[in-house]
């Protein structure tokens, strides 16, 4: 059996060739992309989003109004249920949740940065209790939540995710719940939980989205 002789590739055709050569058309799309999100981030349309509550719960695959309910159903403290949006758009989800709660909720929305031509036209965001303007990563909100959720934005597009998740485990009260869409697992971000003593949590990977959703708990505190 005669043995195959492999064909013969010049050195100067091995050699690693950048990006923008090896696939010019992709390196193209990923640049128009690139300049997008820079455009977002400097004019602020991130936060003009839609999203009633229906899309936000398919999206994060969480029933967020049934877990409220339960939760103000077993809620023996008059402090108000409080809920912070990461990313929340236009209120929209928020202020319908208000609606269905009252004042038994307290509604917290984050926008990256936001014009004052769509501030001024705004319906939803004038009826928040309360609105956050800047990166997750840079606020001090200085209050703790029983719900914290983000979908499409924050937790996704934020460059300093292991600190941002970090500060959320940090906002949520003890026994509060966190479900972000988050852009990586790895070994450090379960290291993170770890070391904050979330032992139960899970990634969701969904059908027809790039994204996971973590979600986890916040343990309550053992007095000894």
């Amino acid at each position: 059996m005669k043995r195959k002789i492999s064909e013969f590739i010049p050195f100067w055709k091995r050699i690693f060739h950048p990006e923008h050569k090896r696939n010019p058309e992709f390196y193209a799309l990923k640049t128009k992309d690139l300049a997008q999100v820079e455009k977002c981030d400097s004019e602020g349309p991130w936060g003009i989003f839609y999203s009633d509550l229906d899309k936000v719960e398919d999206y994060l695959k969480f029933k967020i109004r049934t877990h409220i309910s339960k939760r103000i159903n077993n809620y023996s403290e008059e402090k108000p249920f409080k809920v912070f949006d990461l990313g929340c758009g236009a209120g929209v989800a928020l202020n319908e949740l208000k609606k269905k709660f009252g004042a038994k909720i307290r509604t917290v929305g984050l926008v990256l940065k936001l014009p004052d031509s769509f501030l001024n036209k705004s319906q939803g965001l004038e009826k928040l209790d309360r609105l956050i303007e800047g990166r997750l990563a840079e606020i001090n909100p200085r209050e703790s939540f029983d719900l914290i959720y983000s979908h499409s934005g924050a937790t996704v597009y934020e460059s300093k995710r292991l600190e941002s998740v970090q500060k959320i485990i940090g906002w949520l009260r003890p026994g509060g719940v966190a479900i972000l869409e988050i852009s990586k697992i790895n070994n450090e971000l379960k290291t993170l939980l770890m070391q904050n003593g979330i032992k139960k949590y899970s990634f969701r990977k969904r059908i027809g989205f790039r994204n996971p959703v973590l979600e986890f708990k916040k343990p309550k505190r053992i007095l000894p």
